[in-house]
């Protein structure tokens, strides 16, 4: 018997942005609630104790936490698989989803900024994250592209959600494209493949 899934989606939030696409990439069933009318209430916190987004119940079970969402449905949803059977390829892609999930995510959330910096408007928060994005970013090329135009191998994966997620977030929030050319060619030869540009949930503007 198939899942019953319910998802919590916002539109923006790169972690919402990463389950959708693979929701809709792998081309599962499940109901999508738009988790802004929710955000805040004491209904959400329920659901999620951090108040954060994404959040997805299979089920009545809650999963939180995109990566353990990604990986549950990777795991048990066979059809157009984001991770490879090579042990070595698979440890390579998780390596570069963690580096955007670990390393460079938590630190340009909006929250955790206005933590440590309550006094800044939006627009230099908005420069903050954008910078630390960009920084890191440089840092991660390292990683990626070395046997094709895809992040990690030879074929459409993780690695590229996760990439482009906050690449594009990035862009959004004033980084300039092109200082980071080969994000945006990356970017961009997604984009022209229709299956991953149909399941796509950014709508990225090429140069």
């Amino acid at each position: 018997m198939t899942p019953e899934i319910e998802f919590y989606f916002s539109q923006g939030s790169n972690c919402s942005e990463r389950v959708k696409w693979v929701l809709d990439y792998k081309q599962i069933e499940y109901k999508l609630i738009d988790a802004d009318l929710h955000y805040g209430t004491e209904d959400y916190l329920k659901i999620n104790p951090f108040g954060r987004v994404p959040s997805m119940v299979v089920d009545g079970v809650l999963i939180n936490e995109s990566m353990v969402m990604v990986e549950y449905l990777e795991e048990n949803y066979s059809n157009h698989p984001l991770f490879s059977d090579d042990s070595l390829e698979k440890a390579k892609i998780r390596q570069v989803c963690e580096i955007v999930n670990s390393t460079i995510h938590p630190i340009q959330n909006s929250n955790v900024v206005k933590f440590f910096k309550p006094d800044l408007d939006k627009k230099s928060i908005s420069e903050i994250r954008a910078k630390w994005i960009g920084k890191n970013l440089n840092i991660l090329a390292n990683y990626l592209w070395t046997q094709s135009q895809f992040a990690v191998g030879s074929g459409f994966t993780m690695a590229d959600i996760f990439v482009s997620v906050i690449y594009n977030k990035g862009v959004q929030l004033g980084m300039q494209r092109t200082g980071f050319f080969r994000f945006e060619k990356h970017l961009n030869y997604l984009m022209d493949i229709a299956p991953i540009r149909d399941s796509c949930p950014i709508r990225p503007q090429h140069i």
